[in-house]
């Protein structure tokens, strides 16, 4: 019998030797993910940023009850307006318009920019009128005919660069006399001082601030 030869064995290559791991290199993916993770937070906190603190809404208008030194200290006002005192309410201010002119008063006034301002007239008499200027988007207004008391309201909202607005009310030229026993604007801001004033008769004098708040004296109850 022959004898079967054996075949030759073909000798294997070896493959490509392992690549050495790193030691925490199985914690490279996590390490990816948490940090991607802390820059999405980071980016989101640092575009909302931080709080920003709001003042307190405040009476932003000096004598706005006109129940200091000569009634009309703090306001500008034109020829034809005076102090008046009626029954019950107490004191006030009274405009005559002339045939051309309408016997206002304007007061500057400090507030905040973007911020929202409620305005609330006590006026009677025909043709009063009251508002706000200087807002910086949408100034405001109202008006009354009525010769009753008459409560008139308004809101403004200041714009980003706004640090002050004017403050007005009037009446009309030609037309009958129009009382005003009451002008607050309450919003945003830090009270404005106290005059120490002693009454004069102009309409111009300068007074002397104190340290005392100058919120404005509530409004009186009329029908």
């Amino acid at each position: 019998m022959r004898a079967v030869e054996p075949s030759p064995i073909r000798p294997v290559r070896p493959g490509p030797r392992p690549r050495r791991r790193s030691a925490g290199s199985g914690l490279s993916g996590v390490a990816v993910a948490g940090a991607a993770a802390l820059a999405v937070a980071g980016a989101l906190f640092g575009a909302a940023g931080p709080a920003t603190a709001v003042s307190p809404d405040v009476e932003v208008v000096r004598n706005g009850g006109f129940d200091q030194g000569n009634l009309m200290v703090f306001w500008n006002c034109e020829e034809g307006v005076a102090p008046f005192s009626r029954d019950a309410l107490g004191r006030g201010l009274e405009g005559r318009p002339g045939s051309n002119g309408y016997a206002g008063c304007t007061q500057q006034v400090p507030v905040e920019a973007n911020a929202t301002y409620h305005l609330r007239a006590v006026v009677a008499g025909s043709y009063a009128f009251v508002g706000v200027t200087g807002s910086g988007t949408a100034d405001v207004s109202n008006w009354s005919s009525s010769t009753g008391w008459t409560t008139l309201t308004a809101t403004v909202t200041t714009g980003p660069g706004t640090s002050s607005l004017t403050v007005y009310f009037h009446g009309w030229y030609g037309q009958d006399p129009y009382q005003i026993a009451d002008f607050s604007l309450i919003g945003p801001g830090t009270p404005p001082d106290c005059p120490t004033a002693t009454a004069t008769a102009t309409a111009t004098a300068t007074p002397s601030p104190s340290p005392s708040s100058c919120a404005s004296t509530p409004y009186p109850s009329h029908t």
